[in-house]
């Protein structure tokens, strides 16, 4: 009985060990980008939801940021598990990012002129100035992750354009940090 568990165990061991992890696709990555424009718009509405909700809308905002975060994460590990990609998904791929940019844009500007909104809810809940300041550092720090592994694996024609979103989008972010920085 003891020598039919041990090459059960070790058969199995073999057939885990020796299976490559599956490389992800570029469909994979073109869903990851749908999930995070929905959840780029859907921050964005919490966001401005804040004017007419008050401090019950911090809420819908910290949920909005966690579900974007953990499909940052996500986008950022199918996109470096997957090889080079062609022209044809390049571009597609490409295309997806263009429709995303403006929505994070529109995004961090609402998250800047929404700041001494924030900067009153803080008084009644004390940490969500410093909740919003430590959560823009972590989206700034997974899109950057995100555009990276973008850029690492769009064709060789797509880089520039590629690369000068993710300039665009970062000083985005920067502003939007710049603007919370300050806040006490």
């Amino acid at each position: 009985m003891i020598r039919i568990t041990s090459l059960v165990l070790l058969a199995t061991s073999l057939v885990a060990f020796s299976s490559p992890l599956l490389p992800r696709t570029a469909a994979e990555i073109e869903s990851d980008i749908e999930k995070l424009i929905t959840d780029t718009t859907a921050l964005d509405t919490s966001i401005n939801n804040l004017t007419t909700a008050g401090i019950v809308g911090v809420g819908p905002l910290e949920e909005d940021t966690t579900t974007l975060l953990n499909d940052l994460k996500t986008a950022v590990t199918d996109t470096t598990g997957t090889g080079q990609l062609d022209g044809t998904d390049g571009t597609t791929i490409l295309g997806l990012v263009e429709e995303l940019e403006p929505i994070i844009l529109k995004t961090l500007e609402d998250l800047v002129s929404n700041e001494p909104l924030i900067e009153v809810f803080d008084k009644e809940l004390k940490g969500i100035t410093a909740f919003v300041q430590e959560e823009l550092a972590n989206l700034a720090s997974s899109t950057e992750q995100f555009e990276t592994a973008l850029i690492e694996i769009a064709p060789a024609s797509l880089k520039p354009t590629a690369s000068a979103i993710a300039s665009t989008i970062n000083a985005g972010f920067s502003t939007a940090i710049a603007a919370y920085a300050t806040a006490t």
